[in-house]
């Protein structure tokens, strides 16, 4: 009796060190934090590495301003296309 409770308190121990373990993978880690100001607003960007939060700062900021762009311009001329795609790439963070 007392080997079956020890096996049983030692199973329940490990499933909830598991639930508790993947409760903490689902938290936001803290990593990075990227934030890049525009006129068309801030995107800000996180990532587990500095060049991971810039990365999705600068694909945050190129879609910010391209909806701006098509909310009132209604279409983009091939002209204006390069300048939008590029506009966010050399910005870094604040």
């Amino acid at each position: 009796m007392r080997t079956l409770a020890l096996v049983l308190s030692a199973v329940l121990l490990t499933l909830i060190s598991t639930q508790v373990s993947a409760a903490v993978d689902k938290t936001p880690q803290s990593g990075h934090v990227c934030k890049i100001a525009t006129g068309y607003g801030t995107a800000i960007g996180r990532g587990k590495t500095a060049l991971q939060a810039k990365e999705n700062a600068r694909l945050e900021c190129g879609d910010k301003m391209i909806d701006q762009y098509v909310a009132q311009r209604r279409t983009i001329p091939d002209s204006v296309k390069d300048d939008l795609a590029l506009a966010c790439v050399n910005l870094e963070c604040q």
